[in-house]
């Protein structure tokens, strides 16, 4: 909605100057100051409004959020008496909790600005250093909460590979042997997307 009324407003988008005068719209408080706010960003990158597009803006937001957010931060913290940590990102999917096929429950976030103050010190953190998901991981979030905490009431945690070579499912029970291939088939194919975050 937003990228559609900035292309369309494109124009007056390039006029907002930092300090302006805001315009809310009383019925959507939330989304015309989220919108002001992306306008005054916008202007102040100086980026063509008939070139954005949704990954440019989805960034932009972004940016737009953390600077209000560490602003905030500036004028409310004593950095002599207090130590904080600052983690944001963008949320690329929110799938649904209870799906009615096999696809994974899952939800991905791309982390932007992640650092630590302590003593006044800011340590940048570099997540992207952070190793890809073990398939015991990767397992634990296909499972879902109900069948995760069913597969996992003797307190180990196996991936569906590991659990055939192991012979968990039972060599007479073919319909949980059934259930742990096709998760393995499941983990295989989202596993990409997995690893395109890190």
């Amino acid at each position: 909605k937003v990228l559609g009324e900035l292309k369309k407003e494109g124009h007056a988008c390039s006029s907002h100057k930092v300090g302006s005068k805001e315009v809310h719209n009383v019925m959507d408080p939330e989304y015309s100051i989220l919108k002001h706010r992306l306008e005054q960003h916008i202007g102040a990158c100086g980026i063509p409004h008939d070139k954005l597009r949704l990954d440019t803006l989805t960034l932009l937001a972004e940016e737009a959020i953390t600077q209000d957010l560490e602003s905030l931060i500036q004028q409310s913290v004593d950095t002599s008496k207090a130590d904080y940590a600052v983690v944001t990102g963008i949320q690329i999917h929110n799938w649904a909790v209870d799906f009615d096929d096999e696809e994974p429950n899952l939800e991905f976030v791309l982390p932007r600005s992640v650092y630590v103050v302590n003593n006044g010190v800011k340590t940048d953190i570099d997540v992207s250093c952070i190793s890809s998901l073990t398939p015991r991981m990767f397992q634990a979030l296909i499972s879902g909460s109900k069948s995760f905490k069913a597969a996992t009431e003797d307190g180990a945690i196996h991936s569906s590979l590991h659990a055939l070579k192991m012979g968990a499912a039972g060599e007479s029970d073919v319909r949980n042997k059934a259930t742990l291939i096709a998760q393995r088939e499941i983990e295989k194919k989202y596993k990409k997307y997995i690893r395109a975050l890190n």
